[in-house]
Formats: C-alpha cells, sequence, structure tokens
C-alpha cells in the first residue's frame, strides 16, 4: 500500500517539530583539583574542562537526557569570575571579580585562556577551549595569594548558542543553554554563603539561588594562612 505523499511529508513534519526530543540544555563538565573547603594562601588550585565532542543534550528543563550530539566546531566561549564573599561587595556590585588582586593566574601554555577586564563586572577570565582528538579541553591554575571566602563561577559566553553556530540534531534556532557542571554538583559548599556578612549572599542568593548556583558551575571555597 502506498502512503500519499502529503501523509509522509505531515509526519515527517510532526517528527521535526517534536520539541520533547530537541537538545535544549548542554552541561559540559568541569572539576577542581584537588577538592578542598580550605586552602593555604600559596595553595594552588587548578580547574579542569574536558569532555568528548558527542556531549548529552538535556530537554529545556535539564532534566531528561534526549540524545548525544556531536558538537565539533561549536565555540563555547568560557567565562570565569572569581567573587569575595566574606566582605561587603564592591560598591554595591556583588558580582563584582577581583581575580588578579587575590589569585596569581597561571595560564596553560596551549590554552587560548586569559584575564579579561569586563566594563562592569572586574577581572575574570575569557577564551576558548582547545580541540583535539575529538575532545574539548580547557583547564587553568590559580595560586592563593590572599585569605577569604571565594565563589568561582563558570558561565559560557554561548548562552543561547547564536544562530550561526549549529550541530546536527538541533532543532530550528531556538535558544539554547550552557549550564557548566562542577564537580558532578557534588560538594561545591554552597552553604558557605551563609556565613558571608553581605545580605546579598547570606540572604537572597543563599535562600533562592541554589539552581543558579549549580547551573553556574559554582564552587566556594576558603583560603587560610
Amino acid at each position: 500500500m502506498k502512503l500519499p505523499i502529503i501523509f509522509i511529508l505531515f509526519v515527517g513534519l510532526v517528527h521535526a517539530c517534536n520539541k520533547d526530543d530537541c537538545p535544549r540544555v548542554f552541561k559540559p563538565p568541569f572539576k577542581v583539583v584537588p577538592i578542598q573547603q580550605e586552602y593555604r594562601v600559596g595553595d594552588t588550585i587548578t580547574i579542569v574542562s574536558k569532555f568528548h565532542k558527542c556531549l548529552p543534550g538535556y530537554d529545556i528543563f535539564g532534566n531528561r537526557e534526549v540524545g548525544s550530539f556531536d558538537m565539533e566546531g561549536i565555540n563555547w566561549n568560557p567565562v570565569s569570575h572569581v567573587y569575595r564573599i566574606d566582605t561587603i561587595g564592591h560598591d554595591g556590585n556583588q558580582f563584582y571579580s577581583e581575580f588578579d588582586l587575590y589569585f596569581e593566574y597561571i595560564k596553560d601554555s596551549l590554552s587560548d585562556f586569559d584575564l579579561f577586564q569586563f566594563s562592569a563586572s572586574g577581572i575574570g577570565l575569557v577564551g576558548e577551549y582547545t580541540y583535539s582528538s575529538d575532545t574539548f579541553n580547557l583547564s587553568f591554575k590559580m595560586v592563593c595569594l590572599t585569605q577569604g571566602t571565594y565563589f568561582l563561577e563558570n558561565s559560557s559566553g554561548a548562552i543561547g548558542l547564536a544562530s550561526y553556530q549549529d550541530f546536527p540534531g538541533r532543532c530550528g534556532r531556538d535558544p539554547l543553554s550552557v549550564y557548566p557542571q562542577m564537580n558532578d554538583g557534588i560538594g561545591n559548599n554552597f552553604e558557605f554563603f551563609e556565613e558571608s556578612p553581605d545580605s546579598f549572599w547570606n540572604t537572597w542568593y543563599a535562600q533562592q539561588q541554589r539552581d543558579v548556583f549549580l547551573q553556574s558551575g559554582g564552587y566556594c571555597f576558603k583560603v587560610v594562612k
């Protein structure tokens, strides 16, 4: 039995527009080496993000995996900031990163990831992953210089994965979210926000922003003598 061409086209269209099977969220992994609640002045912390080009994609809520997608050629535009949370925010701007004041940055010789002065959010790190043997790689080291409690945030300038970036399996040009996953979301010391003297951190952020913290590859830690 031959099916009418219009029916075949209709079935194909319905399948192509099945939003439940479309990737909407990607979660590149990050890890801290070594993982500790406290480091000493002079200690070196290494941040690593390494993953195969075939990365799991998730539904719009980021909960259900909908498949594995070949992301070769994607520019992730990683961005990292470090905020000090045991003081009152910088001139009322809690999201102000003074990376070079509290840490010495050691750049990986093969990395395209370096210090950058933002107009409103201070000094952070921006750049891009290197790509070799079907694998995305990013790593950097930070030497602790000053005592304090800090919040390391990792994000992606590719949030929304601009329409010019494409990959097999992408559904149209709907925005895509990138949620870096730090240490598989475990042991990242979110409770340190409750100790902050700043109500922005100890009240609003601590009580309402746990999901945002996890989606931004967040990691809190202390530096002691």
